[in-house]
């Protein structure tokens, strides 16, 4: 539901950015460092039942954390105590600065969820139609859609934030970080990661900034620290959909096609794109997306050679549609035994980063 907010709105809009760049690199760092346009639509915020957590340096923690409830999305891991400070119930209370964009808060119910703002006039107007279109009903209810929720729109003067559930950890610590998944808890969450770019895919969506920090997972199973196959599959979830395009369902496949960075300038995406889109020329968005994920996933390797030889024709020159890798990494998993697959992960570093 859309709401549209009764407050002083010009005293409080003339604070804040007048484009979503601005608001995501402001040229003074103590808006940075004191979070000061989240701050200053706290009392916004708080009208519709948001308290917005507070930031200190780095990190964002929750306010009350007596008043915290399950939301459903993030979880501990079944193999570690509530007090642990790496992926302990009290993991769940913290989160680390990611984007000026988003902002962390408790609803009044207790449950916790992350405010974006996605629209500032007529800028993140697509972005906020596929929310819409991924995020409700009918879409939201598939089993095969791994788009996070959208659960409410807060419209305030010509800005449009959206609220999301938080969800549990990003995917870029499933392997180089503090958690102890194994390949098989990994290649779980690969093959969600590829199953969720096969159902935008299929509506004719691409995302176009594909990368491990673009999805999140409910909870880390961490079979290896366990050292049993886990019982549980947490779920994995796309974010991010700024950089995103969208076709009409009428359009021809030869149709389906961008040129040029995926948002803005050049110097403003940061992201490696697979050579053919630096060429000028039409390109296939899809295809991209699969280049993305396979270059995001460079620094794993499962030392099992055919999960592995899957993993690296992703960002191969000829590709082949993220369905075609979905299938072929389910048909190898199947066949094997699931405690084969209980052994460590390696990281290759690169040499890139």
């Amino acid at each position: 539901m859309s709401v549209t907010l009764d407050t002083n709105i010009q005293a409080i809009r003339d604070k804040l950015p007048k484009g979503l760049h601005s608001w995501s690199h402001p040229d003074d760092p103590k808006i940075w460092d004191e979070n000061l346009y989240w701050e200053s639509l706290r009392s916004v915020f708080a009208q519709q039942g948001y308290t917005l957590w507070k930031k200190y340096i780095f990190s964002f923690n929750i306010l009350n954390h007596e008043s915290f409830t399950q939301n459903g999305w993030a979880y501990t891991s079944p193999a570690r105590t509530v007090n642990e400070p790496a992926g302990g119930a009290a993991s769940l209370c913290t989160i680390s600065v990611i984007s000026n964009l988003c902002q962390p808060a408790s609803a009044s119910t207790g449950h916790s969820v992350v405010i974006r703002i996605v629209k500032m006039g007529d800028e993140g107007q697509q972005h906020l139609d596929i929310l819409r279109r991924l995020g409700r009903a009918p879409h939201t209810m598939m089993s095969a859609n791994h788009v996070i929720p959208l659960l409410q729109e807060i419209c305030f003067d010509d800005m449009t934030f959206c609220v999301f559930p938080l969800v549990g950890f990003p995917m870029d610590d499933a392997y180089r970080s503090w958690a102890e998944n194994s390949v098989g808890d990994i290649v779980d969450m690969i093959i969600q990661m590829l199953q969720a770019l096969v159902y935008i895919h299929n509506l004719y969506i691409a995302h176009l900034d594909v990368c491990k920090e673009n999805f999140l997972v409910q909870f880390f199973p961490e079979s290896l620290k366990a050292g049993k196959v886990s019982l549980y599959r947490p779920r994995v979830v796309l974010i991010d959909f700024e950089s995103a395009v969208q076709f009409p369902l009428d359009t021809p496949v030869a149709e389906q096609v961008v040129t040029g960075p995926p948002r803005g300038t050049w110097k403003t995406y940061g992201r490696k794109c697979p050579p053919e889109v630096y060429t000028g020329t039409p390109y296939d968005p899809y295809k991209s997306d699969v280049w993305q994920l396979g270059r995001s996933l460079r620094d794993f390797r499962s030392t099992v050679p055919q999960i592995d030889t899957v993993l690296a024709s992703l960002t191969n020159a000829e590709r082949s549609p993220a369905e075609t890798y979905l299938g072929q990494l389910r048909d190898i998993v199947n066949a094997m035994p699931p405690n084969a697959l209980l052994i460590a992960p390696v990281l290759v570093v690169d040499e890139e980063s």
